[in-house]
């Protein structure tokens, strides 16, 4: 469409719409990586503590190994879950 043609009854708030939902979801990410650094943060280096992650059936693993703690956190939706790592 050319720049000096105004958009269509419509189109603008769509447009804007989209646009928000984007920035939603963008945040939302940015949360999500906040969590995870957070909960592999206190594992890592000479004094890193243990984490306890418990999964779905009860079982119940302890480690201090980032991978491992990135593994075993399963989330299904933005940052409710991210702090399963106790």
């Amino acid at each position: 469409m050319p720049e000096n043609v105004a958009p269509r009854n419509g189109e603008h708030k769509r447009a804007y719409q989209d646009w928000d939902k984007t920035t939603q979801i963008c945040f939302s990410n940015i949360s999500m990586a906040k969590a995870f650094a957070d909960a592999i943060r206190t594992s890592l280096g000479p004094k890193g503590m243990d984490k306890m992650i418990q999964d779905g059936k009860g079982d119940v693993t302890i480690t201090t190994d980032g991978a491992t703690i990135l593994k075993q956190m399963h989330v299904t939706s933005s940052s409710q879950n991210a702090d399963r790592v106790l």
